[in-house]
């Protein structure tokens, strides 16, 4: 009110000159201005009269009082907080070489503490249980992921260069949804077998169609130790069949609960395929790789065959899957 009593004040000393001065309505900003032209004519000379501005500019208190309390707050700390990007914990490397490890990404970190707060590393596969080059690395904290995203750019492993970038676990669930949406949802198994039993597992490729998961039993059961047939259960994780990150209760079924045996047939991408694959459950990694290193690159050769009769259609490829 105090700002609005100086302006009517001026008005009324201007209007003692004879000039009009319009009626000026309230107004609620933080500074009052005022233009009044006044029109007044020279005492000496004869000329005619020069218009002239006033202008006043007046602080309001009653204004100023009246400002919303919203708009000078300071936004609260819960605001702040949720306005954060979220932490970016995971490093994905792409390039990999088809045969890289575990322990190969552990070495890229070299002596830098960032390699003591691995979480776990997760390798993307191809439709064909392939290694798709690309790989999610699991941190604990977001400073060890970016210095082990910088650790990792442009190094070369395998004559691969790499590549490297941090994401957030939204983005990461992200990535496996889309990676794994047009995978067959007979993968959920396999998938989640790698999860639960990394480095113990074998993949067999390149058996005849007719072998069975029974003669294959039989068959390596007398050499190495195969983990014993018997109720399984493990949570659902993988996204093979889902063209969305799952949500909790979306699945109808959230575990696996079956009688799983330590030979697990995959199933064929093509129904006319002439050869088989085969996913061998080991009790130890030091099994898993015997069992690699003895039947890569051999051939299937029955007792009644030998190589020149079956022409050497048969050659099986195993590599311990992570």
């Amino acid at each position: 009110m105090a700002g609005r009593a100086v302006a009517t004040r001026a008005a009324a000393a201007l209007s003692s000159g004879g000039a009009r001065i319009p009626a000026l309505p309230p107004t609620s900003s933080r500074y009052l201005t005022r233009h009044l032209r006044v029109s007044t004519a020279g005492p000496s000379s004869g000329q005619s009269g020069t218009r002239r501005l006033a202008t006043f500019s007046c602080l309001s208190s009653s204004d100023s009082d009246s400002t919303p309390t919203h708009a000078t707050a300071k936004p609260s700390l819960a605001t702040q907080s949720s306005r954060r990007p979220p932490p970016e914990r995971v490093v994905l490397l792409t390039g990999l070489p088809a045969t890289a490890t575990p322990n190969d990404i552990r070495r890229l970190t070299g002596n830098d503490a960032s390699g003591q707060h691995f979480h776990r590393i997760e390798f993307l596969r191809t439709l064909f249980f392939n290694p798709s080059g690309k790989a999610l690395v699991y941190f604990s904290t977001d400073s060890s992921a970016r210095r082990f995203q910088r650790a990792c750019s442009k190094r070369i492993l395998g004559a691969n260069v790499l590549d490297s970038r941090c994401m957030s676990d939204a983005a990461a669930d992200n990535l496996l949804a889309v990676a794994y949406s047009r995978h067959p949802r007979h993968l959920q198994l396999p998938l989640d077998l790698v999860h639960y039993e990394s480095g113990k597992l074998v993949l067999l490729r390149g058996l005849p169609s007719l072998t069975t998961e029974d003669k294959m039993q039989t068959k390596l059961s007398r050499t190495y130790d195969l983990m014993e047939t018997g109720w399984w259960r493990g949570k659902r994780r993988s996204n093979a069949g889902y063209k969305a990150p799952r949500k909790p209760g979306f699945d109808p079924v959230s575990n696996h609960a079956l009688n799983l045996g330590p030979v697990l047939r995959l199933h064929n991408i093509h129904e006319d395929a002439s050869t088989a694959a085969f996913l061998i459950r080991l009790r130890t990694t030091a099994e898993a790789m015997r069992l690699a290193r003895m039947w890569h690159n051999s051939y299937f050769t029955p007792q009644r065959f030998n190589v020149d009769e079956t022409g050497g259609r048969y050659r099986i490829e195993a590599h311990v899957i992570y």
